[in-house]
């Protein structure tokens, strides 16, 4: 018989599921193809907004917004990094990317 499925083992192949999503993203990313990048990462934050990968998938769809030309979009979701995850590592890149934007 298959093993059984545990909150535990569902929550683990969740969180696995997520940092998919996000590397999905990344893939997409470095192949050039923003526009399927930001949709994998807003998929990837969608799915656990306050998950362990969460403020990097929030940092890189805003970055990746950025890049789209979407400043207003980008600045805002750039922001919301760090109101959302105060002490993420991912803060500091958000903070560089909203200079690079010229965010307000």
């Amino acid at each position: 018989p298959p093993p059984r499925s545990t909150p535990k083992t569902h929550r683990r192949q969740r969180q696995m599921c997520i940092r998919d999503r996000l590397g999905r993203g990344e893939a997409l990313e470095a192949l050039g193809d923003t526009r399927e990048a930001a949709r994998a990462y807003l998929d990837s934050f969608s799915s656990d907004p306050t998950g362990p990968v969460a403020a990097q998938s929030l940092f890189r769809l805003g970055r990746s917004l950025g890049t789209l030309g979407q400043t207003s979009e980008a600045c805002v979701t750039l922001s919301e990094v760090a109101i959302r995850f105060p002490t993420d590592p991912a803060v500091a890149e958000a903070e560089q990317a909203k200079r690079s934007l010229s965010c307000p």
